[in-house]
Formats: C-alpha cells, sequence, structure tokens
C-alpha cells in the first residue's frame, strides 16, 4: 500500500512540475494575443518568431555558448580534478578551497564580479566574453564531480599497472583513449582488450591483429599484475 501512494505522489509531484510546461506549450498556439482565453488554433506567432532574424541570431548565439562553454568546462574541469588528486604543488588547498566558494558564490555576483574583470583588462564585451564567463561558472561543478569520483579510484592500481609493464621490459605510456577504436590500438601496442578479434575480425581495422610477440608481452604484464597483487593485495 505504501509503495502504491508512494508511485501516487511521485506523479503528482512530475504534474506539478511538467504540467505548466505543457500548459504553455499548448497556448502558444493560442490564435488569441493573450492567454486568458483560447481563441482557435494558429501558427502565426510561430511564422513571426521565425520570422525575426535578431531573435534567430540570439538564439544561435546562446546554442553555441552553452555548447562550447560547457565542453571548455568539461574539459578544463576534468585537468582540473587530475592536477589536484594526482599532484602537489604550492597554494593547491586554496586552489581546492576555492572551488567551493565559487559553486556557493551567487550568479549576480559571479556576473559583477567578471564584467569588471573585463573592464578592467579592456576585453570587448561579446560572444568570447560571454563564452569566458559561462565556462568559469561551469568549471569548478566539473572540477568537485570528478574530484569525488577520483576519491574513490585506488591509485595502487595505476602503481601496479606502471610496475607490472616495467617488469616485463616495457615503458608505461600514458595517453588519454577513448572506446571503440583506441581498444584496437591498445590491442595493437600490447594489451589485449574486449574488442580484440570480435566478429572474426569483420568490420575491424588492421591494428587490432597483433603480432604473437606482442600478445606474449601482453600475457606478460597480466601475469605480473595477477603477481603484484597476490603478493600485497591491498
Amino acid at each position: 500500500m505504501m509503495r502504491k501512494l508512494g508511485k501516487l505522489w511521485l506523479w503528482i509531484v512530475y504534474a506539478f512540475l511538467f504540467l505548466p510546461i505543457f500548459v504553455v506549450i499548448a497556448y502558444s498556439f493560442n490564435a488569441a494575443k493573450y492567454t486568458s482565453a483560447w481563441k482557435g488554433f494558429t501558427l502565426k506567432w510561430y511564422s513571426q518568431l521565425f520570422g525575426n532574424a535578431a531573435l534567430i541570431d540570439a538564439v544561435v548565439n546562446t546554442l553555441s555558448v552553452a555548447a562550447l562553454a560547457a565542453s571548455l568546462a568539461t574539459l578544463l574541469g576534468v585537468l582540473a580534478a587530475l592536477c589536484l588528486k594526482r599532484t602537489e604543488f604550492p597554494g593547491r588547498q586554496l586552489l581546492h578551497a576555492s572551488l567551493y566558494v565559487l559553486t556557493v558564490s551567487p550568479e549576480m555576483v559571479m556576473g559583477i564580479s567578471l564584467l569588471i574583470f573585463f573592464i578592467s583588462v579592456k576585453l570587448p564585451l561579446g560572444f568570447v566574453s560571454m563564452l569566458i564567463a559561462h565556462t568559469t561558472l561551469g568549471l569548478p561543478f566539473v572540477a568537485l564531480t570528478v574530484l569525488a569520483r577520483l576519491a574513490e579510484f585506488d591509485e595502487h592500481l595505476v602503481e601496479a599497472a606502471r610496475a607490472a609493464i616495467r617488469a616485463a621490459g616495457l615503458e608505461p605510456e600514458e595517453v588519454p583513449v577513448r572506446g571503440g577504436t583506441d581498444g584496437a590500438v591498445l590491442s595493437w601496442k600490447g594489451l589485449p582488450c574486449p574488442n580484440l578479434g570480435t566478429g572474426g575480425f569483420n568490420f575491424h581495422g588492421v591494428l587490432e591483429c597483433i603480432t604473437a610477440e606482442r600478445m606474449d608481452k601482453a600475457t606478460e604484464v597480466i601475469l605480473n599484475i595477477v603477481g603484484l597483487y597476490a603478493r600485497d593485495p591491498a
């Protein structure tokens, strides 16, 4: 019974949050100038909207700033989190604390501060200044989120992998990779990945076909990792 009441309450909350949005969408097709009464279906408001060049330019600029700022904030935030987590440098704790200050500072205060800064350095107000401002606002949230996940990561795994690779007579290479095709590159370099030989090499690149020598080295690395953990499970 309580479970059913919980689901009912959940739907009530969803309706409270999203029903007004659907009402606004429905009334956007209202022929009346005001939403006090329904006077028939029309598309004239949308024709006027798409005929307004200034408004379309504003939407394009908004979407461009949003996409670029989110991408830059993600990139810089991840790099900042890795730097704070894995390196020691003067002012590290102060920088870490400042991220929290930025997240709790009112956006109005941040906006005015950035405006004063842009004027003081004589940076023209426009697309670039908006991009910098929005990237600055988003960066601390990314950095703190990534830092929280890195805190759960066992750094001994990285050290064990390095030691195992060196024990096999190889020098570890630490470069950013993505999934999919990069898995084939890792296989080619000696670390077997799940996509090695998938589908009998159908629709796969030549880099997925590694030599027996490299496969032996990859096996040696894996055995070294197992040996390290057998001696020191912690």
